[in-house]
C-alpha cells in the first residue's frame, strides 16, 4: 500500500510511443542513418527510457544516455548535454547509487546556470532534495525543495510549484510533523485545482488522507481517499484507482467495518490483477487475509495468504529475469555499436588512403632536404643535453634519498599511532562487553534463546541489557544508541547507566521504566554544548517476561517487538519517538500486555539488518523482508535460526559495506 507519491520533476521524454517494439527498431535505425544533430541526443535518450528504464534496466539506460552525452559533446550542444546529465542522475538514483546520481545532477545545474535555464535549475535542484530526503536528511531535502519553489514561483510555473509543495509536505510527513504536512499539501492541492492538474490533485487528496489516519481521523481521512478515487476513476488511471481502492479498505478493516474492507480491496485486487501491478497485489493480498483472519474465517484467510505466497515468489522471478534481460540487452548493444564502427573505419580508410598516397609524394623531396640539416643539429644538441641531464639525474637521487628517510620516519610513526588507536579500541570493546547482558544472567532466566549481534565497528552502538526487577519478573532490553563505532559506544555505555539507575528506583512497569529512563538521558546531555540540549539517546524495546503466568510487558521506542505464534506474525507496534530529547518527549511510552503460549517465538532488535544494503540493485533489505525471513526460520532450532540470519546477511551485503550496527535477540516461550 502506497503512502505518499514522490514527483519525480521532469522525468520526460520527447517522443511518444504507440507500438513499442516498433519504435524501438524506428529509433535505431534513426541513430544509425541519420546525421548526428540534436534530434540524434534525444533519441538515445529516448533509447535509454525505453530499452533501460521502462525494464528496470538501469545499466542498458546509463549506456545509451552516455552516448547522449558523448554526442552533445561532439556537437557542442549544452541543452542536450545537461538533460543528458539529469537523465543519468535519475538513472544512478533508481540504483540507489546517491553519490552518482548528486554528481550528475550537480553536473546538469552547472551547465544550466550559465545558460540561464531556470526551469532547468528547478527540475536539477528539486532531483536533489528528492535524494537527500530518502536518505532521510531532511533539512538538506527541505532547503533543495525551498530553493526549487522560489525559482518555479520566478518563472510563475505552477505545476512545479504544486509539486515542490507537495515534497516539503512529504518531508515533514516522515518528520511526523503532521500539522506542517498537511498545511503544505492544502498548498500543493490549492495550486494543483488552479492549474486544473488533476492527476497532481488526486495525489494531495491521497497524502492528506494518510496523514489524517495517522492522526486516526479515520473518517476524515476516508472522505480524502474517496475524492482522490473519484479522479483516478475520472482520469481512468487504474493505477490511482487501485492504490486508493486498498487504502479505503485497510482504512475500513482498521475502523472494523469488515465489509466494507473486503469489498473494497477485492475491487483494488481485480484492478491490479488487470494492470499487472504485483507489489501492489502483494499488499493487497495481504489486507485482505487479515480481514478474513479478523471474521474468524481462517480457510479463506490461507487461501487467499497462498496467493500473496505466489506474487511475492513472481515478484522475485521478475527481479531474476530483469537482470538476466539487462546482461542480454547490453551484450546485443556492444555487439551493434562494434560493428557500425568498423563499416565506418572501413569507409573511411577507401577515401584516405589516396589522399595519404598523395600527400606522401608531396612531401617526401622536401624531408629529405630537411633531414640533413636536423641530423647534424641534433647531434650537437645531443651532446649538450647528455651533460645537463646528468647532472639533474645526480641531483634528483639525493632529494629521493631525503624523500624516503622523512617517508620512514613519518610511516613508523604513523605506525606507532595506529597501535595505540587500535589497543585503545579493543580496551573499550572489553570494557562495553562487561556492561552488555552476561550469559550468566541469560541463561539463568531464559530456557531458549539466541543473540545475533554483528557490530559495524569493533564497539558498538547496538547493546543488550537485562536485569531482574523487584516484582522477580525478567527484563530484557534491545537497544540502539545514537551513531555507532567509538561515539556510538559511548553513547551505549551512558544509556546503560541511565538503564541501571531507573531499575534502582524498584519500577517494574517497562513503561514507566522508559518513561523515567528518557528524563535520566535528557538530564545527562543537556549541557552537551549543542544549543537545544543534546538530542542524542536511543531506540528500543524493553521486555518483561513473567514467566509463572506466561505473561509478557513490553515497551517499545522506535523499534517493534514480532512474535511468531504457529507460523503467523503477531506485531507489537513501537511508539514512534526515541528515548532521549525529542518533539513528543513528554508523552508516555505505551504499555503493551500480551498473553503468551508455550511455543512462541519472540523476537526484538535494531534497525541494522532491515536497512543495509546489498543484493543485485544495492537496494535496503527492508522491514518486511525481514519479517519474512523471521516468519520462515521460526520453527528451527536457536542456533540454526542465528547461522541463517547470519548466513542472509552476509549473502545480502555481499562486497557492501555495512552500515550500521545489527542486533537481533530472539527468545522462545
Amino acid at each position: 500500500m502506497k503512502k505518499f507519491n514522490l514527483f519525480l520533476i521532469c522525468i520526460y521524454f520527447s517522443l511518444t510511443v504507440k507500438s513499442q517494439d516498433k519504435e524501438i527498431d524506428s529509433l535505431w535505425n534513426y541513430v544509425n542513418t541519420a546525421k548526428e544533430d540534436s534530434n540524434m541526443v534525444y533519441t538515445y535518450q529516448t533509447l535509454g527510457f525505453r530499452c533501460g528504464w521502462q525494464k528496470g534496466n538501469y545499466d542498458t539506460a546509463i549506456a545509451l544516455v552516455n552516448k547522449a552525452v558523448e554526442l552533445s559533446k561532439k556537437i557542442n550542444y549544452k541543452d542536450g548535454l545537461a538533460s543528458s546529465y539529469n537523465k543519468l542522475g535519475i538513472a544512478f538514483y533508481e540504483r540507489s547509487d546517491y553519490p552518482k546520481a548528486i554528481d550528475y545532477y550537480y553536473k546538469a545545474l552547472a551547465i544550466n546556470e550559465v545558460m540561464g535555464n531556470k526551469y532547468g535549475r528547478a527540475s536539477n535542484i528539486g532531483n536533489i532534495g528528492i535524494i537527500y530526503q530518502d536518505m532521510n536528511e531532511f533539512d538538506k531535502a527541505l532547503n533543495f525543495y525551498f530553493l526549487a519553489l522560489s525559482i518555479h514561483k520566478e518563472v510563475g510555473d505552477i505545476e512545479g510549484q504544486a509539486a515542490n509543495l507537495g515534497n516539503i509536505g512529504i518531508v515533514f510527513y516522515l518528520k511526523f510533523d503532521h500539522s506542517n504536512a498537511l498545511k503544505y499539501y492544502n498548498k500543493a492541492l490549492k495550486l494543483n485545482i488552479d492549474a486544473k492538474n488533476s492527476t497532481g490533485q488526486a495525489i494531495n487528496l491521497g497524502n492528506i488522507g494518510m496523514v489524517y489516519s495517522e492522526l486516526n481521523e479515520k473518517e476524515k481521512a476516508l472522505t480524502y481517499f474517496k475524492d482522490a478515487l473519484r479522479i483516478n476513476k475520472e482520469n481512468n488511471d487504474k493505477y490511482g484507482q487501485a492504490d486508493q481502492l486498498t487504502n479505503i479498505g485497510i482504512l475500513y478493516s482498521d475502523l472494523k467495518q469488515y465489509a466494507q474492507a473486503e469489498y473494497y480491496i477485492k475491487q483494488a485486487i481485480d484492478l491490479q490483477i488487470e494492470i499487472e501491478s504485483l507489489n501492489e497485489l502483494k499488499h493487497s493480498y495481504e489486507g485482505l487475509s487479515d480481514v478474513y483472519l479478523k471474521t474468524n474465517r481462517h480457510k479463506e484467510a490461507l487461501e487467499i495468504y497462498k496467493k500473496f505466497i505466489s506474487v511475492r515468489d513472481s515478484i522475485n522471478n521478475i527481479e531474476n529475469t530483469k537482470a538476466t534481460i539487462q546482461k542480454e540487452l547490453q551484450f546485443n548493444y556492444e555487439k551493434k555499436a562494434t560493428a557500425d564502427s568498423v563499416r565506418v573505419a572501413q569507409e573511411k580508410k577507401i577515401v584516405t588512403s589516396q589522399l595519404e598516397k598523395e600527400k606522401t609524394q608531396r612531401t617526401a623531396l622536401y624531408l629529405g632536404l630537411i633531414l640533413v640539416g636536423v641530423f647534424s643539429l641534433f647531434m650537437a644538441q645531443r651532446y649538450r643535453v647528455t651533460n645537463k641531464q646528468k647532472k639533474i639525474i645526480e641531483q634528483k637521487e639525493q632529494e629521493t634519498q631525503k624523500q624516503n628517510l622523512v617517508i620512514s620516519q613519518q610511516k613508523e610513526l604513523i605506525e606507532i599511532r595506529h597501535k595505540e588507536i587500535t589497543d585503545s579500541i579493543n580496551y573499550a570493546e572489553r570494557i562495553q562487553h562487561a556492561l552488555l547482558a552476561s550469559k550468566k544472567i541469560l541463561d539463568e532466566n531464559l530456557q531458549e534463546y539466541f543473540i545475533f549481534f554483528k557490530p559495524k565497528d569493533v564497539v558498538s552502538g547496538d547493546f543488550y541489557w537485562a536485569t531482574t526487577l523487584n516484582n522477580r519478573n525478567f527484563a530484557l532490553m534491545c537497544a540502539d544508541s545514537t551513531g555507532h563505532g567509538v561515539p556510538g559506544a559511548i553513547m551505549s555505555i551512558l544509556n546503560i547507566a541511565c538503564l541501571k539507575e531507573t531499575s534502582l528506583l524498584g519500577i517494574t512497569s517497562p513503561d514507566l521504566f522508559l518513561n523515567e529512563a528518557r528524563k535520566l538521558v535528557i538530564e545527562n546531555l543537556k549541557n552537551d554544548g549543542s544549543p537545544d540540549g543534546g538530542k542524542d539517546g536511543m531506540d528500543g524495546s524493553l521486555l518483561c517476561f513473567d514467566f509463572v503466568n506466561k505473561k509478557l510487558e513490553c515497551a517499545n521506542a522506535n523499534n517493534p517487538v514480532l512474535i511468531v505464534r504457529n507460523h503467523e506474525l503477531i506485531e507489537i507496534k513501537a511508539d514512534r519517538f526515541p528515548i532521549g530529547k525529542h518533539d513528543r518527549d513528554k508523552e508516555p511510552f505505551t504499555l503493551h500486555t500480551i498473553q503468551l503460549q508455550e511455543g512462541d517465538m519472540i523476537y526484538t532488535f535494531t534497525d541494522g539488518f532491515a536497512d543495509q544494503f546489498g543484493g543485485v540493485q544495492g537496494k535496503k533489505f527492508k522491514y518486511k523482508k525481514l519479517q519474512e525471513l523471521l516468519i520462515q526460520i521460526s520453527k528451527e532450532t536457536m542456533a540454526d535460526q542465528k547461522l541463517k540470519l547470519n548466513n542472509t546477511f552476509n549473502e545480502w551485503k555481499g562486497n557492501l559495506e555495512q552500515v550500521d550496527d545489527v542486533t537481533i535477540f530472539g527468545v522462545k516461550i
